[in-house]
């Protein structure tokens, strides 16, 4: 076995303890907020409540697409892009090829919903237009990555086990307040050590959250090296879509605009870092050397609507 190999297998097996410690972390703190709000009861209602999760209806492919405007991209579309996918996918051993969307967004990103059997895939019209066929090859074997490893379901579940964790804490701190006369008129007093935790807990969960997701990107990038065998070209495209989009005035002006949220509140880890990691990898020549040709169709107009604002967060 050589040195790459090595590192392969180190690198998976570190993510894999790290996804399972965080994971394992997660359920701890749920349980013990479960207790803390419900007594010993807690923890049966909390084994409940996750068996109809694990069972549960999962959502449509197509349905997450409506919501983000997505057009299909057929075979005919981009023939090319359709050649690589379904090499990736054989190579990942995938049963159903998953299905390439298109979304009319300036915004340079992709994203994976549904299960190994109902997948999608939804790639922008920025990335499109800014990466050519050898680096879309790097992004879509992370993002089959993804689909093969299951990450969409263990975030799901982390999601799940966040929300929960802060719902039993806000029925927690609202009893609370509602036993607050009692609590004023005993000697025992207010039980500052619980409410604190109550407050706290549901920052934890989700800086836990925030840690899997950027532990399971490293993963995919493992895992787009592996089914491309091409570090570069995911090395490439991480270093296009890093470049900033802003105005020279702002970077020199505004230099925290490019990414306001502080290192812990991100979902994906720093490029430097990703980047990093994928150069300590072999690279070796694969057929997506041969051409350098960009797979978006030429009947699509550039857009340049930049991301919309709603409620829930701001959408592509």
């Amino acid at each position: 076995m050589d040195e790459t190999s090595e590192n392969h297998i180190v690198q998976r097996i570190r993510n894999i303890l790290h996804s399972l410690l965080i994971i394992g972390s997660m359920f701890i703190l749920l349980g013990f907020t479960a207790e803390l709000v419900l007594g010993a009861a807690g923890w049966w209602l909390v084994l409940a409540v996750l068996v109809s999760i694990l069972i549960g209806v999962r959502i449509s492919p197509m349905l997450v697409m409506r919501l983000y405007r997505a057009q299909p991209l057929s075979h005919h579309h981009t023939p090319e892009l359709y050649r690589v996918l379904s090499l990736l996918s054989e190579r990942a051993e995938l049963e159903t090829l998953p299905k390439l969307y298109y979304i009319p967004s300036a915004v340079s990103t992709a994203f994976t919903t549904g299960t190994r059997n109902d997948c999608a895939i939804a790639i922008s019209d920025g990335l499109l237009r800014q990466l050519n066929l050898r680096e879309m090859a790097g992004v879509l074997g992370h993002e089959i990555s993804h689909i093969r490893h299951r990450d969409i379901w263990v975030m799901s579940l982390a999601d799940s086990v966040s929300r929960m964790a802060s719902l039993l804490c806000t029925m927690g701190l609202i009893l609370v307040f509602a036993f607050l006369p009692f609590y004023l008129v005993s000697e025992q007093g207010l039980p500052w050590l619980g409410i604190l935790l109550l407050i706290a807990i549901p920052n934890i969960t989700t800086l836990l959250q925030l840690g899997l997701s950027r532990t399971r990107e490293f993963h995919a990038d493992l895992g787009a090296v592996e089914l491309t065998q091409d570090p570069e070209a995911m090395i490439s495209a991480l270093a296009k879509i890093a470049v900033p989009r802003f105005p020279w005035s702002s970077r020199i002006l505004l230099p925290r605009r490019q990414d306001p949220n502080p290192s812990l509140l991100r979902t994906h880890p720093p490029v430097e870092e990703r980047i990093q990691r994928l150069r300590e990898l072999t690279v070796r020549r694969t057929k997506f050397h041969e051409t350098d040709i960009h797979p978006l169709p030429r009947q699509f107009v550039r857009v340049t609507r930049r991301p919309r604002r709603h409620w829930s967060g701001v959408w592509y």
